[in-house]
């Protein structure tokens, strides 16, 4: 769990921004994660997109499931909203960073799992096995970071252009009407009460804004919180650091959250309920077994302990929220209809 303090004066601070790239990058995890059912039209045209126009960087980044992808694609915007203006800081991403992240990425396997042919050489490159696509990464990178992050701005910008741009009136309406009910509540409930109906896997406590899956530690935001709504509900479950979460990182804290509809009270009822009813940590597990995971991959996933994950997977399997089987030497659990009916409303 991330707590990232927030005090009064940080509080005065708090925006919301429109983030063209993020909304690419949450419509890429339909193809990472395998989930285009939520979005069938936009998952498969998303597909259809990165292999005609062969962007490669993209499918390297997107085509299998990772517990990290690389953050400065999304960087934290500096107005409302600025397309160009994101694809230039994403181009012009500082040599350092860009290394660090690609590196994290290109260590890493398919399915979440590290590599484990990854190692370092004694100059700093990583050494990795036979996953196609960090080698991808890492033939670009050898042009130099400054083309690696140039090439990778280009093919979000053609992604978005050919994949969301014709849709781009109606997202962005969507999304701007999701600002405007939210900034209705601030005017109303408070900033505070704002924080705490983002999303279920972020909880806001009177001081902070807990993030209960992702990254472990704590931060301030002198700077205050930028707050972005996404379309396609994703990201967050990507299980990577979040953009801007960097606790050295002089930028605030960039938080891309799931947009609702107008008529998103019932949602917002339904997952404080779950959560009344058998906690935010269960709630949250509940959540991430749409589809069958061990104890040791969701432990990873949440960063969680696996006695932790056990003793909680133990008690949704009793109460029938969730079922299990054994495959071989694992025991895979996943929500069953009645864990489905208690979050259905939650998304």
């Amino acid at each position: 769990m991330l707590r990232i303090e927030v005090d009064a004066a940080a509080l005065g601070r708090v925006r919301f921004a429109l983030s063209p790239p993020a909304v690419a990058w949450d419509a890429l995890m339909l193809v990472a994660e395998g989930d285009a059912r939520r979005r069938p039209r936009i998952g498969a045209k998303a597909r259809s997109v990165l292999r005609e126009r062969r962007l490669e960087l993209l499918q390297a980044c997107f085509n299998q499931r990772r517990p990290y992808l690389p953050d400065f694609p999304t960087p934290v915007p500096a107005d409302y909203e600025d397309l160009d203006a994101e694809l230039h800081q994403v181009a012009t991403t500082s040599a350092g960073r860009v290394r660090a992240e690609l590196d994290v990425l290109a260590t890493t396997a398919a399915g979440g799992v590290p590599d484990q042919a990854a190692s370092r050489s004694d100059l700093g490159r990583p050494v990795i096995g036979t996953d196609p696509a960090a080698w991808t990464l890492l033939q670009a990178l050898d042009r130099g970071e400054e083309h690696l992050a140039a090439r990778l701005a280009a093919e979000l910008a053609d992604f978005f252009r050919a994949t969301l741009a014709p849709e781009w009136p109606k997202l962005r309406g969507r999304l701007e009407s999701d600002i405007a009910r939210r900034a209705r509540d601030a005017s109303r409930r408070g900033v505070g009460c704002v924080l705490a109906d983002l999303h279920w896997c972020m909880v806001w406590d009177g001081d902070a804004l807990i993030l209960v899956r992702g990254p472990q530690g704590s931060m301030t935001a002198p700077s205050g919180v930028v707050l972005t709504p996404i379309a396609f509900h994703v990201v967050m479950a990507g299980g990577g650091i979040p953009p801007g979460l960097e606790p050295q990182s002089p930028q605030p804290p960039y938080l891309l959250y799931p947009a609702v509809n107008d008529d998103g009270g019932a949602a917002r009822t339904a997952a404080s309920e779950a959560h009344a009813l058998i906690g935010v940590t269960r709630t949250v597990l509940l959540k991430d077994l749409n589809r069958p995971r061990t104890t040791r991959e969701l432990a990873r996933r949440h960063c969680l302990a696996e006695s932790t994950v056990a003793y909680h997977l133990g008690i949704l399997h009793r109460s029938g929220l969730a079922t299990r089987v054994r495959e071989g030497r694992n025991v895979l659990y996943q929500r069953s209809r009645q864990g489905a009916t208690l979050l259905v409303s939650a998304d």
